[in-house]
């Protein structure tokens, strides 16, 4: 369908609501196939007008216009209210007029119907492209270790084991990535041991990423606070600083079950796992990642994309 969309140009205000709407539904529906444009400076060879505004800007002459000439009217909108006050008084009559009204929650639905709008009303909840607001987290699983002598047989971290779980929980899963905090690597041997496992895989293994430079408090704390959960996977230890710095952060860890970490056991958000077992490593990993998905699952139901397949069902009620 050729939909124009009747914003009074708030897609260009980067403040307006309306104009966020009507920006990213403008966008989603050509992405759908229709063939968008808006008033009031193209010319008028729509099959349907799409109101994204208040509805007391439906008495502008283009409306009455478009009714006349047989063309859909549907209105996209919203109200804070129970009431229908002041400006807004002549709401229902204005709206009745409208072929279609569009509303993002149930509650709007059951308010405008009570305050006497008779039209079908059709609701789409509104959306977020999730990708642009990950806040301190990054977009993709991410996780995080701290291994000393990295590579090294005499490193007190199992690094063998959090990479053996890793590729275990995640070889077919490019979703992901780890990234380990070290010093004193022996790199030669760290890279022999990962195409070692390579070799075992059919599959491209999911993304490791070595950080080995100083960073300061501030960096560090970005560092812990861009992933979703830190591993402490030690055979031994006299404390870990790094453990505590991660709880501080909010993250998610999981750590051996050595007595040594046995003072982190009430922290809400950690995992225990038996030392030099990647199997249940494995397995916590597998489990975050679906706190994980869940989490950004329920933030991605809300997506301008969800939102303009909800709107194309109601316009496509008159596609020819």
């Amino acid at each position: 369908m050729n939909i124009r969309i009747f914003d009074s140009n708030q897609r260009n205000n980067l403040k307006s609501g309306y104009g966020l709407m009507s920006r990213n539904i403008a966008y989603h529906l050509e992405k759908l196939g229709h063939t968008v444009s808006f008033f009031p400076t193209e010319a008028r060879n729509e099959d349907l007008t799409l109101w994204i505004r208040p509805p007391h800007y439906i008495a502008y002459k283009e409306f009455a216009e478009g009714k006349t000439r047989g063309i859909p009217q549907v209105f996209f909108t919203m109200h804070e209210l129970a009431t229908f006050d002041g400006p807004k008084a002549n709401w229902a009559e204005l709206l009745n007029r409208c072929d279609k009204v569009i509303v993002p929650t149930f509650w709007n639905q059951e308010v405008f119907k009570k305050l006497g709008v008779t039209v079908p009303i059709t609701i789409a909840p509104l959306g977020v492209n999730a990708m642009d607001f990950p806040g301190s987290k990054s977009y993709v699983f991410s996780i995080l270790t701290v291994h000393d002598a990295l590579g090294s047989d005499g490193s007190r971290e199992a690094w063998k084991d959090t990479l053996n779980a890793y590729y275990k929980a995640f070889y077919q899963n490019h979703n992901v990535f780890l990234t380990i905090k070290s010093y004193n690597i022996k790199r030669k041997e760290f890279y022999a041991y990962v195409r070692s496992i390579q070799q075992e895989h059919e599959e491209l293994l999911p993304p490791v990423e070595i950080v080995d430079v100083d960073l300061d408090v501030k960096a560090l704390n970005d560092l812990y606070a861009s992933h979703w959960l830190f591993v402490k996977n030690a055979n031994r230890e006299g404390w870990s600083l790094p453990l505590l710095e991660a709880m501080a952060t909010g993250m998610h860890v999981a750590y051996s079950d050595i007595p040594v970490l046995d003072w982190a056991k009430d922290y809400k958000k950690g995992t225990t796992f038996k030392a030099g077992n990647s199997d249940e490593l494995a397995e916590i990993f597998k489990k975050e990642f679906k706190e994980w998905k869940k989490e950004k699952g329920w933030i991605e139901s809300f997506s301008w994309k969800n939102c303009v397949e909800k709107v194309n069902e109601a316009l496509n009620d008159f596609s020819k």
